[in-house]
């Protein structure tokens, strides 16, 4: 059981679809040029403490790749948005969010509660799903998400996957043969993994700026 909610901009036009609210930290990556939360998920500021002041309560938090319907404007930054202007836009122009989308920090977009319309509703079935795949002999994990249904989840994560594998590695080969490694798992199946890891970004895959 959990709670599902869908922004819309000021003329009800929807910005996402139906995303799944999370305050579980194992489901965070702090790792640049990495999505901070899972597609499919939203952090709600004011039901979590984030422990660090980037973002202010009174806050959503999403993944881009789940933002429908809005535009963006020219941001300060070197590969992307450093998140210090409002450059997510509606179809009217009304901003509505900041993407933070530089190399050096990991990805989301803020948006304002006083910038949205917002419904909710209970949602029965849950599944978060992560990917992993072998390195160094050891599995790391490739990306995450949540998602009411099983199957699209997995389609979407299968996405994810390739997206990633292909942004860490340069060698085809070896891209290969780690697509050929990947497993899936659920979060109850890595709970007692993951509970005792002292850092959870020591178990994600990141090879950028270190090739194999």
């Amino acid at each position: 059981m959990g709670v599902a909610i869908q922004l819309f901009d000021k003329g009800n036009n929807p910005i996402t679809d139906w995303l799944i609210e999370i305050n579980d930290k194992r489901l965070f990556c702090n790792c640049d040029s990495i999505d901070y939360i899972p597609v499919g998920s939203i952090v709600d500021c004011d039901n979590f403490d984030l422990e660090w002041n980037v973002v202010p309560k009174n806050m959503f938090i999403v993944n881009k790749k789940d933002l429908i319907n809005v535009n963006y404007k020219s941001a300060s930054g070197c590969c992307g948005p450093a998140g210090d202007t409002m450059n997510v836009i509606d179809n009217t122009d009304r901003c509505l969010g900041n993407e933070f989308g530089d190399c050096w920090m990991s990805h989301f977009v803020i948006i304002p509660k006083e910038n949205v319309i917002t419904k909710r509703k209970l949602q029965e079935e849950i599944f978060i799903i992560f990917a992993l795949t072998e390195y160094n002999k050891k599995q790391k994990i490739v990306d995450r998400v949540v998602g009411v249904d099983y199957n699209i989840a997995k389609q979407r994560l299968n996405l994810l996957i390739h997206k990633r594998l292909k942004w860490e590695i340069s060698n085809p080969k070896i891209e290969n043969e780690m697509k050929e490694k990947i497993s899936y798992f659920e979060l109850a199946d890595l709970a007692v993994q993951l509970d005792k890891l002292k850092n959870i970004d020591d178990f994600w895959l990141y090879t950028k700026f270190d090739p194999i």
